[in-house]
This record gives structure tokens, C-alpha cells and sequence, in this order.
């Protein structure tokens, strides 16, 4: 090697060096490493484009997930942070419909004899629905997929997000829309399953506990109450809080309320999926049978097939207690205006959804 060949190659390695400590020094390479963790993240299908402001954070990079917050049946078992911190972050899960798990429901959205955990519908008939209580908010999508393996007709997508913000506050239920349909769309076209359709614009329409009406004007989620509305009246209940009608959303809440406007009656649709999971929630229930009417708790409950699952979808009605005392905000609604309101809520819903086999309480 001649001693200007040697030189060159000793500035060259120099270079180099220095353009390595450059790129540390900046941060260059904590970003690389950022951009590479989220490409291999949760099967490849984070939509990375919307994290920063799902986030809330200029930063976001991914790993697994702890033990603890591993579900069996999950095909991912990774988070995405925006800092060394708890918060802010997002969990997703993608699972097939035969595992699916009580993790792709809300929140207390099997405890439905209390207001909290109610959702929304992300609109533009989306395949979706979208919750939140406190800092923690979620979002769940159900994919139909054309396969010919039993248990593989829907594949579930589930988004954690745990951030500072109000539970209401609509930019970041909305930013959490667009991550999470972006994030199923890569999934659909990875996994063979259709497209969950185009972003709505504008924000998510607030839960329903945020919107009431008169029972004779319902024209959203509690559309049905018009059909008893004068049952209703004589049992206390003077106002229906609803979200915007949406026959695509796995899962709807509509409440009644009293005059002083506390929610007293709960009507509730889980759509085939998700039955699953809110079986999975409850040890010991009669719900477990096709359809009736527990007077103890009280509650009533009827089934239906819905197209898109092999698994009957599920409408229920509860007596809602108060979040605070526990006891139930109209003691004693009777056990035959429970069943009129499910019968009601129930024929609208499964008409408007394409459901057979309806099986409604003696």
C-alpha cells in the first residue's frame, strides 16, 4: 500500500467517525432507530403517519409489551410511546374472532348496570367504536375477512391510548380514529380482509351521555324509544341520551334518564365479535341462553344473527346504578317494561342491521 493510499484511507475512516459522532450527537441515529422499531412493530401495520398526533408527542417508538398486559390470542404484543414514560402511549392488539378476547371491549362495557364505558360510533359507517373514561381511551374496529377457516371471518383491531387529556376532548378521540382506521386498512390489505372504508371528516361524535332529547324526538341510537315512549314516561323516565345512528358500529349504547336527567335505563347492542368477549367478562350469567328476563338484577336480553359473524349478536337492556352509591337510580322498574323496551330496541336494531333469527323473552 503506497503512504498516500494509507493516508487517504486514514482521513476517509476519519471522516467517518466523525460523521458518526455528528449523527449521535444530533440525534440522527435515535430517530433511525425510532422510524426502524415502528416498521417492525405489531406485524408491520402501525399507520405511522398518525402517531405523532394520536400521541401527542413529536417522538414515538415501539417494543413489546409486558407480560402482564399480554392477552393469549393476540397476534401482536407490542406499545408505542412517545417518551421513556407510562404516558403517553399506545397498545395494540389484532386477533382473529375465534379468540376473541374481553380485551377488544371497553372499559366496564360489560358492566352495563353503570353509565361509564359507553361509546360512539367513528361514522361514515365505519366498522367501529370508540370510547373513553378518564385518561384512558379506546378504540376497537371489526375487519370482515372472506376466509374459508372457521373462526377467521372478522379480524378485531383494538387501540389502547393512555394520555393527559379529558375523556371528551374530541381532537384526541378523533386523532385516535385516524390511527386506528389507518392502522386496520394496512392490516385488511396484510391479511386479506376488506378495506374498513374512508375516514369520516370532522371529529367523533361525543358519547352519548353528552347528547339527550326528549323521548318522543329520538332519532340516533335510541330511535326505538319512540315505539314505547308513553311506557317509559309512566316508569320515570322523561329523557334518552343517544349518539348518531350507525348500523356499521360493533357495538351501541342509547340510555333513558329521569327528569333531574340521571341515566336509569341502559339498551346495549354487541355485535357478533364482540359477543365473544362479553361472555368471556361474565362467570355466572343467564345471558348465555338465547333470550330472557332476570328480575333480581334486573336486566333483559335477546339475540339475533347478524350478517358477518357466526356468533349470534347480543341486545340488552339494564337498570343503570348510580357511579357513586351503587344503587339503582329507579328502584323497581318493572320486569314487563324491561321487556317491552328490549323487545322494542331489539326488532329496530336487528332490522336495521339485516339480522334473522330473532330471539326475543317470552
Amino acid at each position: 500500500m503506497t503512504h498516500r493510499r494509507r493516508n487517504l484511507l486514514i482521513a476517509l475512516a476519519s471522516a467517518l467517525l466523525v460523521l458518526a459522532g455528528v449523527g449521535w450527537s444530533t440525534g440522527m441515529f435515535d430517530d433511525w432507530r425510532d422510524k426502524r422499531s415502528l416498521g417492525d412493530a405489531c406485524e408491520g401495520v402501525l399507520a405511522e403517519e398518525a402517531i405523532p398526533q394520536a400521541l401527542g408527542s413529536g417522538r414515538a417508538f415501539a417494543g413489546d409489551a409486558s407480560k402482564r398486559l399480554h392477552t393469549e390470542g393476540t397476534m401482536t404484543n407490542c406499545i408505542v410511546r412517545g417518551s421513556d414514560e407510562v404516558a403517553p402511549a399506545l397498545r395494540v392488539d389484532l386477533r382473529w374472532e375465534a379468540q376473541a378476547s374481553k380485551e377488544d371491549l371497553p372499559d366496564h362495557w360489560s358492566e352495563t348496570t353503570l353509565s361509564v364505558g359507553s361509546v360512539a360510533p367513528m361514522g361514515n359507517e365505519l366498522p367501529g367504536a370508540l370510547s373513553s373514561t378518564n385518561g384512558n381511551f379506546h378504540a376497537t374496529l371489526a375487519l370482515s375477512c372472506p376466509h374459508e377457516a372457521e373462526g377467521h371471518e372478522s379480524l378485531l383491531i383494538t387501540v389502547g391510548l393512555a394520555r393527559d387529556a379529558r375523556h371528551d376532548d374530541p381532537e384526541v378521540r378523533t386523532d385516535l380514529r385516524r390511527f386506528t382506521v389507518g392502522t386496520a386498512a394496512n392490516a385488511a390489505r396484510k391479511f386479506g380482509c376488506r378495506q374498513p372504508g374512508s375516514l369520516p371528516s370532522g371529529t367523533v361524535a361525543a358519547g352519548p351521555l353528552h347528547h339527550s332529547v326528549s323521548l318522543a324526538k329520538t332519532q340516533g341510537s335510541c330511535a326505538a324509544v319512540r315505539g314505547f315512549a308513553d311506557e317509559a314516561h309512566d316508569a320515570g323516565l322523561r329523557r334518552a341520551f343517544e349518539t348518531p345512528a350507525d348500523r356499521h358500529a360493533p357495538l351501541m349504547d342509547c340510555f333513558l334518564g329521569t327528569r333531574e336527567g340521571k341515566p336509569a335505563l341502559r339498551l346495549s347492542t354487541t355485535l357478533g365479535p364482540y359477543t365473544k368477549g362479553y361472555m368471556a367478562t361474565r362467570k355466572t350469567s343467564l345471558i348465555r341462553n338465547g333470550a330472557g328476563v332476570d328480575e333480581e338484577d334486573p336486566y333483559a336480553w335477546a339475540t339475533a344473527a347478524c350478517p358477518g359473524s357466526s356468533h349470534r349478536s347480543l341486545f340488552t337492556a339494564w337498570s343503570v346504578r348510580d357511579d357513586s352509591t351503587k344503587r339503582l337510580v329507579l328502584d323497581g322498574l318493572p320486569s314487563d317494561f324491561l321487556r317491552t323496551a328490549l323487545n322494542a330496541y331489539a326488532k329496530k336494531t336487528a332490522h336495521d342491521r339485516g339480522c334473522t333469527d330473532l330471539r326475543l323473552p317470552d
